[in-house]
């Protein structure tokens, strides 16, 4: 029985994995008008994931290391670095970013 119980967790905890994006260009980085977030959007052709509509990233200021992730974004659009982006879920229409990795 706990073997079940383990087994059902992994399951539902990779059910609800994330998708990653790797070595993308960013094109634009926006601010929300109201203050609601980031916009980020690439350059790349990219499959819109998790039922969203809009080819946006959005990083919201609730999002764990927000000024980390944010720094990481404005460092890599500067220095013209390709980053890969993690999101999970939607946040209205736009891909909910979660995390950002600079690449070399």
């Amino acid at each position: 029985m706990r073997y079940l119980l383990l087994v059902l967790c992994i399951v539902s905890i990779a059910g609800h994995a994330g998708h990653q994006y790797q070595d993308l260009d960013i094109q634009e980085i926006s601010m929300g008008w109201g203050g609601e977030g980031v916009y980020v959007r690439v350059h790349n052709d990219i499959e819109i994931m998790e039922n969203c509509e809009s080819p946006y990233f959005v990083l919201h200021p609730e999002t764990p290391l927000f000024s980390e992730n944010y720094s990481l974004l404005l460092s890599a659009y500067h220095a013209k670095q390709k980053v890969g982006l993690y999101i999970s879920g939607c946040q209205g229409v736009h891909m909910q970013l979660r995390a950002v990795r600079v690449r070399n």
